[in-house]
């Protein structure tokens, strides 16, 4: 039956299509070539793997043509690096070979070929059949074996499939290799093996189709090394192991079992060859990536037991556990800084005002200006409206200020004036116009003050904000040093202050978030926001204008003093960035505390414009 387009033909219609070489062929040199034939007339056909190769013989020289009957996995890539390879390299082990596309005709559809130089020899079983009672000759062979397996060693290439039918024996004794499908080189180190796993009689029991590299043929060097140096010992083995059927001396099972081998037995027994036998049990031993390099193997610098025909298969040492030890979790991360979104007013764009009118930038200054002066007439009202002072005692139980006494007489009166911070045994009212009121006193002061005395309190609490202006208090009279004050007078119920707010206690109230939270409530409290910068400084109101955000990473001070501002995270405009960097500089801060004590700390302002 005729095959499909996308099948291979078979070996009888290549036969078929050799028999006219000059119509099957486009090439010079195979469609002008003789093909060797049977007795019988028909191309002789040489079986591989996945391939027939025929015997051509032309005007320019002698030609394997390796025909395919079966499909190879990236069989133009391989043989495209092959070619080169084959053609610049200098190692005589190595024939000529390239990959000829839509070269051969047959059954109506052109197939592509393999055309190789032919290498004239013996197969290395057939030398070795020929050979084999020579000692001479098969040291010599082994040396050669050794010396070609060291030099595709060195050069970090492999052959992948080394057996009797791949190496070839010239005629001066030379070593030649054929059949590159499995050929490994550094740029096809991402392929695999295209034929198989390569003869079994020369193989390790563990390889896989995975173990594609630059070592895959050292154990069958080892193998074939070791078979000739037995050979070169006693001739006699080769008849006697039933040497040359698809092998030289070992078989698969001679790996697999070596404990129960006859012929690893037999060749322990000599002298001669005992360590050899030694080396190559242990590596049959040994993982295939635990197999030495040749170097290793010829020394015996490697670990291997001593061979006992007959004994238990050697038991591999367990595997080596390293302890895991696991690192404690890793400390959580501190919190980020607090982000406070600080909105900057949005100034005119004056990129829309008319040219005629653009160039009056005084207004909005001006504007501010009176904004800010009339803030500050009504500053006092708005405040009294918004914080009203505590009442007063009534006016029956407090004496009625007297006149100023003369300067001898000061020392006998609580100097109000000049000691603004000391209470007399009677509550105050605040005085008039100023922004304080007077902080009680700890403990009543003694009822009877001696002459000359001055009453003082018996402890003063610190202030809990900063007093903005010093306002004198008018003194109260004193009763006379050596009367009593009147009873009803000492036993009047003293008024509670109220706390004292102004502008700074209400800001820093409203920044804290908690306008009547005790003093150190929050021992660990992250660092504020007092007052923003507004409005933006006119060198950057050009930037402002045109709107945008940037975050602003702010480093404080124990005492709140900015030491260092930096952007965060862009607005997108080095003008925008250095105006929000500008507005943060001029911006108050109160620092962090940890118990109740500032430290250094840092916060991110968020200014929009």
């Amino acid at each position: 039956m005729k095959n499909q387009d996308s099948a291979l033909p078979r070996g009888d219609e290549y036969v078929a299509a050799l028999q006219h070489p000059s119509v099957a062929f486009r090439d010079y040199d195979l469609r002008t070539a003789t093909i060797e034939t049977r007795p019988n007339g028909l191309p002789r056909p040489y079986s591989g793997g996945f391939t027939m190769t025929f015997h051509a013989a032309g005007p320019r020289g002698e030609w394997a043509i390796r025909c395919f009957t079966r499909d190879v996995r990236e069989l133009a890539r391989r043989y495209d690096a092959i070619g080169r390879f084959t053609s610049t390299t200098s190692d005589p082990a190595f024939a000529r070979a390239e990959l000829i596309p839509d070269e051969i005709l047959v059954a109506g559809r052109r197939r592509s070929v393999i055309k190789m130089e032919w290498i004239r020899g013996p197969q290395l079983n057939a030398y070795c059949e020929r050979k084999h009672d020579d000692p001479g000759a098969m040291k010599l062979l082994a040396e050669e074996v050794l010396a070609l397996g060291l030099r595709l060693e060195e050069a970090g290439i492999a052959h992948g499939d080394l057996q009797h039918g791949n190496v070839l024996v010239t005629s001066i004794g030379q070593v030649r290799l054929v059949d590159y499908d499995d050929l490994y080189l550094p740029e096809l180190s991402d392929l695999q093996f295209s034929s198989g796993l390569g003869h079994q009689n020369f193989q390790h029991p563990g390889r896989t189709s995975r173990d594609f590299g630059p070592h895959m043929d050292r154990f069958s060097l080892y193998a074939i090394y070791v078979a000739l140096l037995a050979l070169a010992e006693d001739p006699s083995l080769w008849k006697e192991y039933d040497g040359g059927d698809e092998r030289l001396l070992f078989k698969r099972d001679d790996y697999t079992d070596p404990e129960n081998s006859k012929l690893m037995a037999d060749l322990a027994k000599r002298e001669a060859l005992t360590e050899w036998i030694d080396r190559l049990v242990g590596v049959c031993h040994a993982p295939y990536a635990a197999i030495p390099a040749p170097a290793d193997f010829l020394a015996g610098h490697f670990d291997y037991a001593r061979f006992v025909p007959g004994g238990p298969r050697p038991v591999p040492p367990p595997p080596v556990v390293v302890p895991v030890f696991e690192a404690p979790p890793p400390e959580p991360p501190p919190p980020p800084p607090k982000t406070i979104t600080v909105t900057l007013p949005q100034l005119p764009n004056f990129a829309r005002v008319p040219t005629s009118v653009r160039g009056i930038d005084w207004i909005t200054p001006a504007i501010v200006v009176v904004l800010l002066a009339v803030a500050g007439i009504f500053h006092e009202a708005i405040f009294r409206f918004a914080f009203p002072p505590p009442p007063a005692p009534a006016a029956t139980d407090v004496a009625q200020p007297a006149a100023p006494r003369a300067p001898e007489h000061r020392a006998a009166a609580p100097v109000h004036a000049e000691h603004a911070g000391h209470v007399a045994s009677a509550p105050k009212a605040a005085a008039p116009g100023s922004h304080a009121a007077a902080r009680p006193a700890s403990a009543p002061a003694t009822a009877n003050a001696g002459a000359g005395q001055m009453a003082r309190p018996a402890a003063t609490a610190p202030p809990e904000a900063a007093v903005h202006t010093a306002v004198p208090v008018k003194p109260v009279a004193a009763a006379p040093a050596h009367a009593n004050p009147p009873a009803h007078v000492a036993s009047a119920p003293k008024p509670k202050p109220a706390r004292r707010r102004d502008a700074t206690t209400a800001l820093l109230d409203a920044a804290a978030g908690d306008v009547a939270a005790p003093r150190c409530a929050n021992p660990d409290a992250p660092a504020r926001v007092l007052s923003n910068a507004i409005p933006v400084v006119s060198k950057y109101r050009g930037a402002a204008t045109g709107g945008g955000s940037a975050d602003v990473s702010v480093s404080l001070s124990a005492s709140g003093d900015v030491t260092g501002v930096s952007i965060a995270n862009t607005s997108g405009s080095a003008d925008l960035d250095a105006a929000a960097l500008d507005a943060a500089r001029r911006s108050s801060y109160r620092a962090g505390t940890s118990n109740c004590s500032p430290v250094a700390s840092s916060l991110t302002l968020h200014v929009r414009f």
